[in-house]
């Protein structure tokens, strides 16, 4: 079952070293999905298998929320790269600034550095939604306050039947 966005946020966090250019693996493992594997048939199991596999991508978009997946292109064999968001512009990854490390880096410096291009942010990985507990209760108070006010407006009809009912009898 995968974990939530600040579950994933934690987990990242809590991640000091990796096996270099397992980012893929790393970004898979922080939010508990299973590999899906070669998506593409290319041969690797890679970050660029990953971005493709997502259904709810936001391709381009540089204001990723925090803990989700980010995606790059390219690369000298062109595996791509992933890393988590933190929001504000940073992003959890590793070998990035050091080979083997885990660190927080801004989004722009993965480009910058290595020379790979942005792609997105997504909702999803391996057909698994990354649920935003935030999100999620804030969407629940919505449908109670709709469900609420839907009870308001019966009841002030319900008050005004009876009175218009009474008022008949009289």
């Amino acid at each position: 079952m995968p974990v939530t966005r600040n579950e994933a946020i934690v987990n990242a966090l809590s991640s000091t070293t990796y096996p270099v250019g397992m980012c893929a693996r790393w970004t898979r493992e922080r939010f508990g999905v299973a590999a899906l594997g070669d998506f593409d048939g290319d041969g690797d199991a890679d970050a660029a298998d990953m971005w493709k596999a997502c259904a709810l991508r936001h391709p381009g978009d540089r204001q990723p929320p925090a803990g989700v997946p980010v995606f790059w292109a390219g690369g000298s064999k062109g595996h791509g790269h992933a890393a988590i968001s933190l929001g504000d512009g940073l992003v959890r990854s590793i070998d990035m600034p050091r080979s083997g490390v885990v660190d927080t880096v801004p989004l722009s410096e993965i480009e910058r550095a290595w020379g790979l291009r942005y792609l997105g942010w997504s909702e999803d990985l391996y057909h698994h939604e990354i649920r935003d507990t935030a999100a999620e209760a804030e969407a629940l108070q919505r449908r109670i306050d709709r469900k609420r006010a839907r009870r308001g407006v019966l009841k002030v009809q319900l008050r005004r039947l009876r009175e218009s009912l009474a008022a008949l009898r009289s």
